[in-house]
């Protein structure tokens, strides 16, 4: 589990960084998930976003983004506007 100042850091170097990872009508496929954890395992940090035409809004994201914690071995933050 992460502390509060860990997350502050992660956050700040975030905001700062370009998405790696797009999702759109597709959503969330077992292709996304793997390509995602692999992103994790080599980056430690990565930024997604949810494109207009994505099957899940920013607000349902939270529930959705926990498989990429359980499957990357990663904390799961939180949404921001239409960027995880």
């Amino acid at each position: 589990m992460l502390t509060g100042k860990q997350k502050h850091f992660l956050r700040s170097r975030a905001m700062t960084m370009k998405p790696l990872v797009n999702v759109g009508k597709n959503g969330l496929t077992d292709q996304l998930v793997q390509s995602v954890a692999a992103a994790v395992e080599a980056r430690e940090l990565v930024k997604i976003s949810l494109l207009q035409t994505a099957e899940y809004g920013p607000k349902t994201w939270g529930v959705t983004s926990s498989s990429f914690a359980r499957v990357g071995n990663c904390a799961d933050d939180r949404a921001h506007g239409r960027g995880v």
